[in-house]
């Protein structure tokens, strides 16, 4: 089992990627994270939260998720999937 952060974390652009302080050349606006054995949505550090803050389509399909606390960290969400969890 997985926290998101965990699996954030991995797909998180490197540090040669910024252009400067936090500014990332993009920021992704949809993310698929299925089949990743997620169990919980936990809080993201700053950096990760910074990286994903304009995620509008979240897909945590076929995870063992149990619980929705945390999904509020990502404001401008717009559709969530999370069948089969």
């Amino acid at each position: 089992m997985s926290r998101l952060s965990e699996i954030l974390q991995i797909f998180a652009p490197s540090n040669n990627q910024q252009l400067g302080g936090s500014q990332y050349i993009s920021r992704p606006r949809s993310l698929k994270l299925n089949f990743r054995s997620i169990s919980a949505i936990d809080k993201l550090p700053e950096h990760l939260l910074d990286i994903y803050r304009d995620i509008e389509e979240l897909s945590l399909n076929h995870n063992e998720l149990r619980s929705l606390d945390g999904i509020q960290q990502f404001q401008n969400l717009k559709r969530l999937k999370i069948q089969s969890n």
